[in-house]
């Protein structure tokens, strides 16, 4: 008994002493691999952060976080908390312990907490939105006024502010038997409601965003899911006292236009049953359902949408928990095209960077900036570069460099190493050092600074 007392007690220390250890290591690794994916998405936007608090079950916060849009008009986006969760533990060690962070997980779930509504100060989104209207209200008559299409403009008139509180979600999962995609997007916002957009995407070869044949990507199924917090009802209110008419009036003549103009706004064209279900959720908003099936993957790139029609082989529609029997819906690409546009205005930046001319690389894109420390690049500061040839590159190279690729992406920092093939870019991303690789053939400018 004295001797198993005495093992015990040995292994107990030895566990004492080994366990911080060992999360100090896994802690530092995923630390490490958490600022390697914010180098990873620079070109799209900045990202830093005051503190992580990392849970060894599969879970990574970032706490008051700041996303900075590098080539948007938009002010920064303040976030109290970024949430990721790793599904598969497995996945969690494996990417933390291999060290090749430019690799994703087959499954994650990310969550951005406690978010203003940040796009309704956008005056570039406003100018869309008011183009888009003006364009459609040459062909549609709407129900709403001028107000065909519901942007910042209108939203603040409805009483939303800057202050309005927004929560995002993004989660999916890779399935490489079937080369299949799940993907479930949420988005809530206080005082109107909650959004689930979920999709299935055939013929995805894998999770390499950068070499991935946009192509052959089809979509699968679709569900919608909308519940009503309040924004039904002040649209309504706002759209009959625009129109100066009676709120009944208001929503027969909604429930009631022709195909052509749902078919603009929604990019579906309801049939009989769905409309007067319509009708009824505008008088007792409260939920949204749609699921459906396709008979073949519709292709993804919009360049194919304008004749293209999708075959639905299965559909369910459900409004306000009542499902409805048979119904009618007509897809229409080319109006579902125009609602994508929307979307994609709220995130995009309005401006890009230059393009470059393939068949040089003497172009100078940007300069004429007072000179600053290495790390005032990662604070959105910006020097003055000379542009050289990239055989004239060398390995020994000890000054900040600037890369733009063929896609218009655009990379600073130090040269870590280089051969033949490719050389790591080192950098700063939210307090860390992270190493990038980039392929020469993909070089379409390279800058030194002066």
């Amino acid at each position: 008994m004295l001797r198993f007392l005495k093992g015990f007690t040995i292994v107990a220390i030895l566990v004492a002493i080994i366990l911080p250890g060992m999360r100090y290591f896994l802690s530092s690794k995923i630390t490490l691999m958490v600022n390697q994916w914010i180098a990873n998405i620079s070109p799209y936007a900045r990202v830093s952060y005051e503190n992580i608090d990392i849970d060894l079950a599969g879970a990574i916060k970032l706490r008051n976080a700041t996303v900075d849009a590098q080539y948007g008009q938009q002010p920064n986006l303040k976030v109290q908390r970024i949430s990721i969760r790793f599904p598969e533990l497995y996945d969690f060690y494996q990417l933390a312990l291999k060290g090749d962070y430019s690799l994703v997980p087959d499954s994650l779930a990310i969550e951005l907490q406690g978010m203003n509504l940040f796009f309704l100060d956008s005056p570039h989104l406003a100018e869309h939105y008011a183009a888009r209207n003006k364009l459609l209200g040459t062909h549609l008559s709407g129900t709403c006024e001028k107000n065909l299409l519901f942007g910042p403009t209108q939203l603040k008139s409805m009483g939303y502010t800057h202050s309005t509180l927004l929560n995002l979600g993004l989660q999916y999962r890779f399935h490489d038997f079937n080369q299949t995609l799940d993907l479930s997007i949420d988005s809530e916002i206080q005082g109107l409601g909650f959004i689930t957009l979920g999709m299935s995407i055939d013929n995805v070869s894998h999770l390499d965003w950068e070499t991935i044949n946009n192509d052959r990507l089809g979509l699968k199924q679709l569900s919608f899911l909308y519940q009503d917090d309040g924004y039904i009802h002040r649209r309504v209110q706002y759209c009959a006292q625009r129109s100066g008419v009676p709120t009944e009036e208001y929503i027969t003549r909604e429930a009631s236009q022709d195909d052509r103009y749902y078919a603009a706004l929604w990019g579906v064209i309801p049939g009989a049953s769905i409309r007067s279900a319509y009708q009824q959720f505008l008088y007792s908003p409260q939920t949204i359902s749609i699921n459906l099936g396709l008979q073949s993957p519709f292709l993804l790139d919009r360049q194919y949408w304008k004749n293209a029609i999708p075959a639905v082989s299965q559909l369910y529609v459900s409004v306000n928990n009542k499902e409805i029997i048979a119904p009618e819906l007509n897809i229409i690409p080319e109006g579902l095209s125009g609602k994508v546009g929307d979307l994609q205005a709220i995130l995009s930046h309005p401006e890009q960077p230059e393009k470059v001319d393939q068949n040089t690389n003497n172009i100078t894109i940007a300069s004429l900036h007072e000179e600053i420390d290495q790390r005032a690049i990662y604070v959105g500061q910006h020097v003055e570069y000379k542009s050289v040839e990239l055989t004239s590159l060398t390995a020994d190279e000890r000054r900040q460099v600037k890369i733009t690729l063929s896609n218009g992406r655009q990379y600073e920092g130090f040269i870590d190493s280089l051969n033949e093939k490719e050389l790591q870019l080192k950098s700063l991303h939210a307090g860390g050092e992270v190493v990038m690789p980039v392929q020469l053939a993909r070089i379409y400018l390279l800058e030194i600074m002066m």
